[in-house]
């Protein structure tokens, strides 16, 4: 495997602390009307990716979309822990 092997990706998003570059982030993308009209492409958008869970926010999107049945009040938020040890805040100021 050599480097043309790859797809040719662009930078899409460089992170900056002062005027250092601190890092910068390539890939590919491309945004189409309902049509399939390209209204901005950067890099190789038709190449093969493995987007793994990156994919997942937009496949709930589709389900819910879809008609899947997800009341509130069946979700499960993750409950903060709380410490066995009492507060360490002092007492309210008397009024």
């Amino acid at each position: 495997m050599n480097l043309t092997d790859f797809p040719a990706h662009a930078p899409l998003a460089v992170q900056t602390r002062g005027e250092l570059v601190e890092s910068v982030h390539y890939g590919s993308l491309i945004a189409i009307t309902n049509d399939g009209v390209s209204l901005v492409s950067r890099g190789e958008p038709t190449a093969r990716v493995y987007p793994r869970s990156a994919l997942k926010p937009l496949m709930a999107v589709a389900m819910l979309r879809a008609g899947l049945s997800c009341p509130m009040s069946s979700w499960r938020w993750p409950r903060p822990a709380i410490p066995d040890r009492p507060s360490t805040r002092a007492p309210p100021l008397p009024s």
